[in-house]
């Protein structure tokens, strides 16, 4: 079946929502599938709608708005939680711990923004890792991958890797981290996060402040700082720890500030997470000017990983 035929297909349930708690969301406003259907060993068919993009600039009559990258990457982590359990007898307790998260953009093919949002379509793949599903929920890892096409025209892919703990493993690794933290606070001595400054949301290219994930510390080194810890897309249900989608939102700021360009968007990211990233205090973030970029807490770095941006040609055309 391909996705045209999926499209023309009689859809009795795409003008409903997931059940919020599939996707781990509070609000029905930032649920994005609509349908997931299996079409094959390990494989599904998935219809999402992306609502409506805030531009992260004012519209151009010459540069129609297109979707918001991050949608690509919200995408893959809402399909990596509800498919480990809707199809895999994943226990809902349990914790998906996202470790690798990639994805790359054609802009060429990109659909245009729509008033009502974009409905597109996924062609989804699950591989298995570690202990088979039937083992112990700590044991298990899977990875997802997507394609993703509007109309005919594939335009994303998208894959990523996340790792099933059971509840009482995931409180024991944070636990653990509590304690590591707490025997070596106070000798590293005063940390220049102590003094940060917010940046103003134009100088990253977005709206209003509560948008702005970045500030810069006394020693001018770009901090992750979310001016916003009720974000109603970032930070829709509680969490201990930052989020892959919030990290990555936060490369695309720091790149932007560091280098003046206000309107970078990025169209790829792979990013690497091998500890979490803690709320406080707050990371450091470099981007280098091929993209690659690495974050770091407490002298350890965290996640790393490699974005692209478009070009400043194609920003300003």
């Amino acid at each position: 079946m391909t996705d045209i035929d999926l499209l023309s297909e009689p859809a009795v349930h795409r003008s409903a929502l997931v059940a919020r708690e599939f996707v781990h969301r509070l609000a029905p406003s930032q649920v994005l599938l609509t349908e997931v259907r299996p079409a094959g060993h390990d494989e599904y068919r998935a219809v999402v709608h992306w609502p409506r993009a805030r531009p992260a600039h004012e519209p151009s009559a010459t540069r129609p708005v297109k979707p918001d990258p991050l949608m690509v990457a919200e995408t893959l982590r809402q399909l990596g939680v509800f498919l480990p359990l809707r199809y895999y007898g994943v226990d809902p307790a349990s914790r998906l711990v996202i470790e690798e998260l990639s994805f790359t953009l054609d802009s060429a093919a990109e659909p245009e923004d729509h008033p009502t949002g974009t409905e597109i379509t996924c062609t989804a793949q699950v591989r298995r890792a570690g202990a088979a599903v039937s083992g112990p929920p700590h044991s298990l890892a899977l990875s997802v991958e997507f394609s993703a096409r509007s109309g005919s025209a594939p335009f994303a892919r998208a894959d990523g890797i996340a790792r099933v703990l059971s509840l009482a493993a995931y409180r024991a690794v944070r636990n653990r981290r509590k304690l590591v933290r707490e025997e070596t606070e106070g000798e590293a001595g005063p940390d220049p996060a102590s003094l940060i400054e917010p940046v103003a949301p134009e100088r990253v290219g977005m709206f209003g402040p509560h948008e702005v994930l970045v500030a810069l510390d006394e020693q001018g080194a770009v901090r992750i700082a979310p001016a916003d810890p009720h974000h109603p897309f970032l930070h829709d249900h509680p969490s201990d720890h930052i989020t892959g989608v919030t990290l990555i939102s936060a490369v695309r700021q720091a790149a932007a500030l560091q280098r003046g360009a206000p309107e970078l968007r990025m169209i790829s990211c792979a990013l690497k997470a091998t500890r979490f990233t803690e709320p406080d205090p707050p990371a450091t973030i470099e981007v280098d000017e091929s993209g690659r970029f690495e974050i770091r807490q407490e002298g350890t770095v965290t996640a790393s990983g490699q974005a692209g941006f478009e070009n400043a040609e194609d920003i300003e055309a």
